[in-house]
């Protein structure tokens, strides 16, 4: 028995030393990839895989490439660049490629399921980590049995389910931080004993056993190591009754299943230990006894698990500083260090599976940008644009390295096969449009086919080379021909008709501006004259009669602006959420007093809804109260006005019945006609109905006519009021209404205009700005009882008297010469001096459009001309007051608080500015009014006026205050004497501080301390 084993033993040292003299085998050759995107830019590939088509896939820090004997892609930046997928920004560390093609890919932050197919990644999170760096989730071996993926990482072993990614189970974890890849819980080697329900696991601080049957562990140890943590085993190979590691240091060593032992197999046996000739980087089977390794500074080399003996080979000498050795399918062994990659000449394990050769396409490139790589995207149909004729295709053979000659050919749109001089590209200049095949091919030095793969794409015709194309532009030929006789005719008639449309409403506007101005001359006297009450019954009657047509000739003036703005489309819709039923509801019972006066029958049905309504209230007023009108109008004495309001299907149905004379079939063909009147001598122009169904049509309605002569006439009008109905410029906001107030009694008295009045602090100064001598002379007898009142004929004279004189509240016309309402309104409030003002816009101009445009300016108030003398004295009172509101909430806030007492930006701007000064140079008490005038850049009477309209203070009185409120802060908190109080606020003089006080708080200092001192 003892002679069996000895000539075993003889027989297995004759094979290894057989196995070296064969050194060629083991001869390994650089291999120099021709495009290899960044793949050999890198330190090493630490892992190497052979698919079922011959393609190499590794992994470097940089991440998961392809690579297919000509070219290598990189997976990880393709992925999310061109489909914006997450695939991981750390360095790649392992991976595990399913044979449906899922990839696990391992890195240093976590595990990803990549699927090619379908362009999808996933993140498995499989611990969170405690604090950063995050080491937890490095990812150091994946092996996938059944549907079970068995994950190593830097802290312990999962076990993650295939299908929906939970972790079912997972060991050797620590709850610490891990702050190293190589940290005591790192598990960079396992072995999987499935029926066996047990998985063998290297850690650095141990070997262990688990049960997952029972999840019991078991812990064995090297004894007597030369170096910490000796169990950092690269990769654990079953054995008879145990495994053999390679390992960090130790060399070769194996563990008796049985024994429970470890036995420990130096590379160097009779010299001193050293730990990197120990250093064995991988073991790959090439007998059932003969392993090739590779040893840190010895390189390659042949042992023998039977006699544990070492033959070294020939080795490249960057391979000596350690690297991982792979073989693929053929029995080629595979390396790579520094960025160099290194092949076996000949196969030296055995061959694993038989692979298939495939034409490998990686890019797909038309005019020199990359459109799709067709080998990742699974051979796509591939959709160009009419100007993406030139394609480049770049392709190999598999496993190309294999075969001594290969001849490549192309086939392009089942013409004659062409061959391929260019390396492992082809390139397709000036393709014709529509779809195209391209057929590639291999073959060898004999003529055999060894692979083909047919790609196809679509090249768009441009539309311009279609035959429908090609007739319309016929037809459009003849067509413009035509059109350019007629617009030939007819371009002067339109310019000219433009330009007189362009006139005529200037015209109009102008005209109605100058018209408003008069109007409000004659109506305001006559309206005080009408007021009062020794007034004769003739007198009354008279004036009466003068108002009703100043009334009416304000209305002819507004019809035909509305309708010039309407027919030139100035006029744009401004629709609101409102109730429409109750609006016209307010507005026919308006009615009622003058069909009482001609003893008619007026009726008005209304059904009332709660359906959500739109439309524009100003043009709805219109059209409702010109039909009343004139049914009342040309009703006869006892006769019927019916009124009908109802909604149906969002749409308003508004009609308007009345008896009498009724209109003719001729005359309602013209009935809507500018200037058209049925009866020439009754009131009006004619322009009412034209007015009305101008007004209509804009607000995407109708109106329609029936009348049966002697008997009755019905106004039909139609609108829709669903907010779908409008555009999305078309729907505005609400203004805000103005609340009145009653008006102010006071006596009045014209002032002279050139008169300059003596200005004095006890009244309130008022600014009038208006080019007309008559509206400001008529507008300053309001106010000149109350107010001191100052005058400006245009807008730059107004802004010049407003800084100097810093007015309490200020009246303008709009539109002025040299500067209008608008620019003075933008200057005085976007002046620190002048932005409390509160400011009154009086215009001419009608319509929410103009509104808007002065409130946007910052106007407080906006009043359409002619106006009443009531409503403006009140809405100057009601400003005045709420001026005077904040003054007063001023003096009972202890600090100043911009936003309280602000009413504009440039204000809270100013109170901030203000406030800044206070907290630096308040309790100096050398810090006078000058000082303070000289750091805001105002002079004494503009920060005088100016705090006096904020505060209710003059300036000196204004820093007394701040002053006294700081130091009653002070003596509630601070457990300073009197004196020192007065001293740190700015007082010098402690009785003068004491009087002050007393005059403001009503109390002595010390008085006050004793009242208000907490704790």
């Amino acid at each position: 028995m003892k002679n069996s084993g000895f000539l075993l033993l003889i027989f297995l040292t004759f094979s290894l030393e057989n196995f070296s003299q064969q050194s060629d085998t083991f001869l390994f050759e650089e291999v120099i990839i021709a495009e290899d995107n960044g793949l050999q830019a890198w330190e090493n590939i630490e892992q190497f895989y052979e698919d079922k088509n011959g393609i190499l896939w590794c992994i470097i820090d940089d991440g998961l490439y392809r690579f297919n004997g000509f070219s290598a892609i990189n997976i990880n930046n393709y992925l999310s660049t061109f489909y914006n997928l997450d695939v991981g920004e750390q360095a790649g560390v392992t991976f595990f490629i399913e044979q449906n093609g899922i990839i696990w890919y391992g890195e240093r932050k976590g595990l990803y399921k990549i699927n090619l197919q379908k362009k999808t990644a996933h993140k498995i999170v499989l611990d969170t980590p405690l604090h950063p760096p995050n080491w937890r989730n490095y990812i150091l071996k994946l092996q996938l049995i059944d549907t079970i993926l068995y994950v190593g990482t830097s802290n312990g072993l999962y076990l993650v389910n295939k299908h929906n990614n939970q972790i079912i189970k997972k060991y050797l974890t620590n709850g610490a931080d891990i702050r190293h890849r190589n940290s005591a819980h790192a598990v960079e080697s396992f072995y999987i004993e499935k029926e066996k329900n047990t998985i063998w696991t290297a850690m650095p601080d141990g070997f262990y056993k688990i049960n997952t049957k029972t999840d019991a562990i078991t812990h064995f140890e090297i004894k007597d190591a030369p170096y910490r943590y000796p169990h950092n085993f690269h990769r654990i190979i079953p054995d008879d009754n145990g495994f053999i590691f390679p390992t960090h240091g130790l060399g070769v060593v194996r563990f008796d299943t049985i024994a429970k032992q470890f036995s420990t197999h130096l590379t160097q046996k009779n010299k001193a230990y050293r730990r990197a000739p120990n250093v064995i980087r991988s073991m790959v089977s090439i007998t059932d006894s003969i392993f090739l390794i590779n040893a840190v500074e010895l390189g390659n080399g042949l042992y023998n698990k039977y006699t544990h003996q070492y033959q070294w080979l020939k080795t490249p000498q960057p391979m000596k500083d350690g690297v991982f050795l792979d073989p693929d399918r053929s029995g080629y062994v595979w390396a790579s260090k520094r960025g160099r990659i290194f092949k076996s000449i000949k196969p030296i394990t055995k061959r694993k599976q038989s692979h298939k050769q495939i034409i490998d396409v990686t890019d797909f490139i038309a005019n020199n940008e990359l459109k799709s790589r067709p080998s990742i995207d699974n051979y796509p149909h591939i959709k160009l644009s009419e100007n993406e004729r030139n394609v480049l295709l770049k392709f190999s053979l598999s496993k190309s390295s294999a075969i001594d000659s290969i001849v490549y050919q192309y086939q392009l749109n089942s013409k004659k096969w062409e061959e391929i001089n260019t390396n492992n590209t082809l390139l397709l200049n000036d393709l014709s449009t529509g779809k195209n095949e391209v057929l590639i091919r291999a073959t060898d030095k004999k003529g055999n086919v060894l692979a083909n793969r047919k790609l196809s794409f679509t090249i768009h015709q441009p539309f311009y080379k279609t035959s429908v194309f090609i007739t319309v532009c016929i037809l459009f030929i003849f067509s413009i021909i035509y059109l350019l006789g007629r617009y030939s005719v007819l371009r002067k008639t339109t310019k000219k008709l433009r330009e007189i449309d362009r006139i005529k409403t200037d015209l109009i506007t102008n005209i109605s501006h100058e018209f408003r101005t008069p109007l409000t001359l004659i109506s305001g006297p006559i309206e005080n004259e009408i007021q009062r009450e020794d007034l004769t019954d003739d007198a009354r009657r008279n004036f009466e009669m003068i108002q009703r047509n100043t009334n009416r000739l304000l209305s002819l003036v507004d019809q035909l602006l509305t309708i010039s703005k309407a027919e030139t489309g100035a006029t744009q819709l401004s629709v609101t959420q409102q109730n429409i039923i109750p609006f016209i509801g307010s507005i026919a019972d308006s009615f009622h007093y003058l069909a009482q006066q001609k003893d008619l029958n007026y009726l008005i049905y209304i059904h009332p809804t709660d359906q959500e309504t739109w439309f524009d209230a100003d043009i709805i007023e219109k059209v409702v109260a010109n039909l009343l009108s004139n049914a009342i109008k040309y009703t006869p004495e006892s006769g019927s006005v019916i009124c009908n309001v109802h909604i149906k299907s969002g749409e308003l149905y508004f009609s308007v019945k009345n008896t009498g004379k009724g209109i003719s079939k001729k005359e309602q063909s013209k009935i809507f006609d500018r200037f058209y009147q049925t009866n020439p001598h009754k009131e009006g122009i004619g322009i009412g109905l034209a007015l009305i169904k101008e007004l209509i049509t804009l607000h995407n309605g109708t109106i329609t006519l029936e009348s049966i002569p002697n008997a009755w006439t019905r106004f039909l009008v139609i609108i829709p009021i669903s907010k779908h109905s409008f555009s999305r410029e078309e729907i505005h906001p609400s203004l805000p209404s103005i609340s009145k107030a009653p008006p102010l009694s006071s006596s009045v008295y014209v002032e002279n205009e050139e008169e300059t009045p003596v200005m004095t602090y006890n009244k309130p100064i008022l600014l009038i700005v208006d080019d007309n001598k008559d509206i400001r002379s008529y507008i300053s007898t309001f106010f000149t009882e109350h107010y001191h009142v100052l005058k400006a004929k245009n807008g730059q004279e107004g802004i010049d008297f407003a800084i100097e004189h810093i007015p309490d509240i200020i009246i303008s016309d709009v539109m002025m010469p040299v500067k209008d309402g608008i620019a003075l309104c933008n200057a005085l409030k976007n002046d620190e001096r002048t932005s409390h003002i509160p400011i009154i816009l009086l215009t001419a101009k009608v319509g929410e459009k103009n509104k808007l445009e002065g409130v946007k300016t910052g106007a407080d108030d906006y009043i359409n001309k002619p106006f009443r003398k009531e409503l403006l004295i009140v809405k100057v009172e009601k400003l005045i007051e709420i001026r005077r509101k904040l003054q007063v909430r001023y003096r009972q806030e202890v600090v100043l608080q911009p936003k309280g007492i602000a009413i504009t930006s440039v204000d809270e701007q100013f109170l901030d500015n203000l406030q800044r000064i206070l907290d630096d140079q308040l309790e100096k008490s050398s810090f006078t009014i000058e000082d303070l005038c000289q750091l805001l850049g105002m002079s004494r009477m503009q920060l005088h006026r100016k705090l006096k309209a904020l505060t209710g203070l003059s300036a000196s009185e204004f820093i007394r205050s701040q002053r006294l409120k700081l130091a009653s802060e002070l003596l509630k908190k601070s457990d300073i004497n009197i004196s020192q109080v007065g001293y740190s606020v700015g007082f010098n003089d402690h009785a003068y501080f004491s009087k002050c006080f007393k005059k403001m708080y009503h109390c002595t200092p010390s008085e006050y301390q004793k009242k208000h001192r907490t704790g």
